[in-house]
């Protein structure tokens, strides 16, 4: 589960890429050639600005694992078991139905460890949090209430001071009708003092009750001072530290293995607005499900597991449908690291209306297909990588008809029913076999009867297993494609190729020997020789190029680069060079005349086409065009071209080393990283 030897490859062709970056912006060939060519220094632009941030910092075999589901579905509370520490110390509030509305992330730390203690709150960007703001559903309603936003460089202005709020909700409201939301200037470690602070966790979360809310602050950071309800929309997430000793219990794992798996407790998804957001109440309304988006959205999660209370329903449609909005993830990607969680098993038992649909055999039918599984997606039925059962404790003890209440006991019984849905003759087993469960349904019974694993040790062993098995592939979606990584390295590689030559050395000598030996022939009186050429060649066909043009956009641009086309096919036919020769001027060329489009204003230029009464813009194009014609003859024949500046600069033999090294490494990141692809069946 650590994948040592991966990690070392897919970070040495990061490392092979990003100091190619940093080799070519102090290298002097590469400065001179991006001054010459226009397309050399766009497309280094636009290459540099795709990169992402992430690729400035070494991957890890570190898995986030989220847990998702709808607000009152029981995620906190398994978590609370897995956790008992953390729920021991107050952070995971299990006793109020309102949601959190930022996630909680759970890695590990050695019990004795200094940090096993500590927490840090983070917060939103200021981009993200106006994200919030300027989603189309909230700008309306806001708009209907009479909500006004003001958006400044480094903060947002709320003011409800003349709202359409009903009388009985301002008479519930704690907060000022006008608040500023503000991002932290860094992360919140929260005070020893208040680690354990009840009152302290809950005015952080909001998970405390309408009543017993207060609009003091409750944080200071520099000199911004929060509440509660601003909190509430600037926290992104708050960093938390476990021993993991129940997860120890159930898995071997060592320390370093341990120290990989990082836990997310999600907000609630599909959860309405709340009084309690008050002037906030439209934006926050959303703000659950854009946590989860987020970590979607910025792959900062690995594996989701989504927890559905058995017999109720799945929401993870609306999560769906932002994400195919989105276009940054597909269903396929996301189904292959999804587990679908169904808490509550008990309830198959204890619920009249489910009791019911075990005698008939078709709970199954109900409760994973019609309720979860055809529901996830709006594009049909979802097929996650695993599908496991699991319960609580204190709910399974709290409830049901056993006088005893006792865990094991209540178990014990309903696992020789269970067993039963196994047999040959049981409708239940067609079903099992339809959602891929037989082959771990026998464990999950014996895993959901053992008092000490509920199931949710069962859970934990089929994360481990589903990263053991799609680890690689997981780390290598990732890490070289979904960063682009792999994309970016050819692409480069490509671009540098076109300027320099295997060894290292600048190309445009090459160039300059191929537009010598095409332009041979006008050497000895450019002027004569260039205006027969064009007489015999070219002034004929200019009108043809142009009407070929006029009809479409952008024209006059066409119109030249149509000239330019034929003026090109017409000196290699006239010249006759070897073909390598003829690519090498064709190619140099195509650079040149982009950058002759933009220099001389045919890119820009705006013009009525001709008409039947009304030729003149064609004479005027026809007549420019005639006299660019031989301007470009001319520059070419006499090395008036960017080439010139090419002339009286002397590659260093430092210079061509340099550049030999990155064309190698380059060369070997795309060869290792199309390896890895090839090796674990990951298109590129």
């Amino acid at each position: 589960m650590l994948f040592h030897e991966l990690l070392r490859t897919l970070n040495a062709i990061r490392e092979r890429f990003m100091t190619s970056l940093e080799r070519l912006d102090e290298l002097p060939s590469f400065a001179l050639l991006q001054n010459t060519s226009d397309d050399l220094r766009e497309s280094y632009f636009n290459l540099k600005s795709e990169v992402p941030q992430k690729l400035s910092q070494a991957f890890e075999s570190r898995f986030v694992i989220a847990i998702v589901g709808s607000s009152g579905h029981g995620k906190t509370t398994i978590l609370n078991e897995i956790f008992p520490h953390l729920a021991k110390r107050g952070w995971l509030v299990t006793d109020v139905t309102d949601t959190t509305s930022q996630s909680l992330r759970i890695a590990y730390a050695p019990p004795a460890s200094d940090s096993i203690d500590k927490v840090e709150v983070h917060s939103w960007d200021i981009d993200r949090i106006k994200s919030l703001f300027s989603a189309d559903e909230v700008k309306l309603q806001n708009e209907k209430d009479q909500i006004q936003v003001l958006y400044h460089e480094d903060s947002i202005e709320v003011d409800g001071t003349n709202a359409l709020f009903q009388k009985k909700d301002l008479k519930q409201f704690k907060f000022p009708l006008k608040q500023t939301l503000t991002p932290f200037p860094h992360s919140y470690p929260v005070p020893a003092a208040r680690l354990n602070d009840a009152e302290f966790i809950r005015a952080l979360t909001i998970k405390e009750q309408s009543s017993k809310l207060k609009a003091d602050p409750v944080l200071r950071i520099d000199h911004t001072e929060y509440n509660s309800l601003q909190l509430r929309a600037v926290v992104k997430n708050i960093s938390l530290y476990d021993g993991f000793e129940t997860i120890k219990g159930w898995l071997r794992l060592s320390e370093e293995e341990l120290g990989n798996l990082v836990f997310v407790d999600t907000p609630g998804i599909a959860v309405s607005g709340s009084i309690k957001d008050e002037v906030l109440r439209h934006p926050l309304e959303i703000k659950s499900n854009q946590v989860v988006l987020d970590l979607l959205e910025n792959d900062e999660l690995d594996i989701l597991v989504h927890m559905v209370l058995c017999g109720g329903q799945s929401d993870f449609a609306i999560l769906w449908k932002a994400l195919e909005k989105s276009g940054k993830i597909s269903m396929d990607h996301l189904c292959e690291r999804l587990i679908v969680a169904v808490n509550g098993a008990n309830l198959y038992f204890e619920n009249d209306d489910l009791a019911r649909h075990v005698k008939e055999g078709d709970h199954f039918q109900v409760t994973l297909e019609e309720n979860i599984l055809q529901k996830m997606s709006p594009r049909g039925r979802v097929q996650p990588a695993c599908i496991c059962f699991l319960d609580s404790k204190r709910h399974v003890e709290g409830s049901g008809f056993f006088s005893s209440k006792n865990y094991e006991k209540v178990y014990a019984q309903y696992k020789t029913e269970m067993e039963k849905w196994m047999d040959e003759d049981s409708p239940a087993r067609r079903h099992l076999i339809h959602c891929r469960l037989l082959e771990t349904f026998a464990k999950n019974i014996e895993a959901l009867k053992d008092a000490s694993d509920r199931g949710q040790g069962f859970l934990i062993q089929q994360i481990v297993v589903l990263i053991e098995r799609n680890g690689p592939v997981l780390l290598i979606k990732k890490n070289l494609i979904r960063t682009t990584l792999l994309s970016l390295c050819d692409r480069l590689l490509q671009l540098l190729t076109r300027y320099y030559s295997d060894n290292g050395e600048v190309n445009c000598y090459a160039t300059q020997r191929a537009v010598q030996e095409v332009f041979q022939g006008f050497a000895e009186d450019p002027l004569e020789t260039i205006g027969n050429f064009c007489e015999d060649y070219i002034d004929g066909q200019i009108d043809a190029c142009i009407r070929r043009c006029e009809n479409q956009t952008n024209w006059i641009e066409r119109s030249f680069l149509s000239c330019c086309s034929l003026l090109t096919d017409e000196l290699l036919k006239t010249a006759k060079p070897p073909d390598d020769v003829a690519q090498i001027v064709r190619n140099y060329l195509d650079q040149q005349m982009a950058r002759w489009a933009r220099t001389w204003g045919y890119a820009a230029a705006r013009l009525s086409p001709p008409s039947a009464n009304n030729g003149r813009s064609r004479f005027l194009l026809h007549h420019s065009l005639q006299t660019h014609m031989r301007e470009i003859l001319y520059q070419l024949a006499t090395s008036q071209t960017s080439l010139s500046d090419m002339q009286s600069f002397q590659q260093t033999e430092e210079d061509r080393e340099i550049m030999q090294t990155i064309l190698t490494d380059l060369k070997e990141a795309v060869r290792d990283g199309e390896s890895l692809c090839t090796q674990y069946g990951v298109a590129p």
